[in-house]
């Protein structure tokens, strides 16, 4: 009789174990099925952030390839506009040398033609000067008397030719 209670405690008991079994197979298979999801939860998470990240070094490198192409344009533009600013106030400087040339150009033939009015006037004056001393031109004996009067050489020789021209 306790043999046979013992069987049915021992059956009793396998039976509770394999209940036991069954739960903890189940549970480790739920827990292992868990694990899986996680793992693809995470391995989709990373994929998504390593994307992300790609998306984020590709859109930073096209910003720092569209400032580099902003900047080397202004840089050229700006080369440009020097040059364009140099080479008009070079032709503007040139055109001011021409024009100063040609200032001194006029300056200097008008101050040989005054020096060489001078000269004619000043020979002038000397033949004026020799025909009025000259005895034989009765004509300038007018001046020679203003001379002898005191008459300065210079109001003599222009009434002489204003009287000339009358």
């Amino acid at each position: 009789d306790m043999i046979r209670q013992l069987q049915a405690q021992m059956e009793a008991l396998q039976g509770s174990i394999r209940e036991k079994d069954a739960q903890l197979s189940k549970a480790s298979s739920q827990l292992s099925a868990m694990h899986i999801r996680m793992e693809e939860t995470r391995q989709a998470y990373e994929d998504r952030l390593q994307l992300e990240q790609v998306k984020y070094r590709d859109d930073m490198e096209a910003v720092k390839t569209d400032a580099h192409m902003q900047s080397s344009r202004a840089r050229q533009e700006f080369a440009e506009q020097v040059s364009s600013m140099r080479s008009e106030t070079e032709k503007s400087l040139e055109r001011e040398r021409a024009r100063h040339k040609e200032t001194q150009k006029r300056y200097y033939a008008a101050s040989a033609t005054i020096v060489q009015l001078k000269k004619d006037l000043a020979e002038y004056q000397a033949q004026e000067a020799r025909k009025a001393d000259n005895p034989a031109m009765p004509a300038r004996a007018g001046l020679r008397k203003a001379r002898e009067n005191g008459v300065p050489w210079k109001e003599v020789a222009g009434m002489s030719l204003q009287q000339r021209d009358a």
